[in-house]
């Protein structure tokens, strides 16, 4: 059944990893024009919209998804919306948005230099990132916990053939049963 086949693990990776790197790359660039403040938020917002139809170019999927096959769609089969898109990316973009909030504690403490935050805000995002991973790789339905936070599911496109009703109706999820 579609519904219950499980997106390819190493373009989950690929994807993800693209993805990331847009963010990365918009970050450094950004931040030589705009500080690293204003680049963290932007980098962040990518994450977080990366999966939702406001990229229509992407057709509800991430760039790197995209490039690889993938799409993200809710558990009822429908296209991953704007909110969905923020819940499932959440722990992703806090490598980006955990600093700036550092930052600002760290900087009405005169201890603490405000850089510091930065670099514990990117530890702290990299364990969630190591979390994801974890979670791509052992869960069975390929299902990371943004996934479970949001109702979403990665899906092959190139599987799936026609369209998303088709998965829906295949899906045991979709019917409100665990499978």
């Amino acid at each position: 059944m579609v519904g219950d086949i499980k997106a390819d693990e190493a373009k989950r990776i690929i994807a993800g990893a693209i993805d990331f790197g847009v963010a990365l790359i918009g970050f450094f660039i950004l931040g030589y024009f705009l500080g690293k403040f204003i680049a963290c938020l932007i980098a962040a917002a990518f994450l977080l919209l990366r999966d939702s139809p406001s990229l229509e170019l992407f057709d509800g999927a991430s760039p790197g998804k995209k490039m690889v096959g993938l799409k993200v769609l809710q558990v009822r089969g429908r296209t991953c919306d704007h909110v969905a898109s923020i819940k499932r990316n959440l722990t992703i973009a806090s490598f980006f948005l955990v600093s700036p909030i550092l930052v600002i504690v760290f900087a009405v403490m005169p201890f603490i230099d405000r850089g510091f935050g930065y670099l514990v805000g990117a530890g702290i995002g990299a364990l969630c990132l190591g979390v994801e991973l974890y979670e791509v790789m052992t869960d069975l339905r390929g299902r990371r916990l943004g996934d479970l936070l949001a109702g979403t599911r990665v899906i092959e496109t190139a599987f799936q053939g026609v369209d998303s009703r088709q998965w829906m109706t295949h899906n045991p999820e979709a019917e409100g049963r665990e499978a």
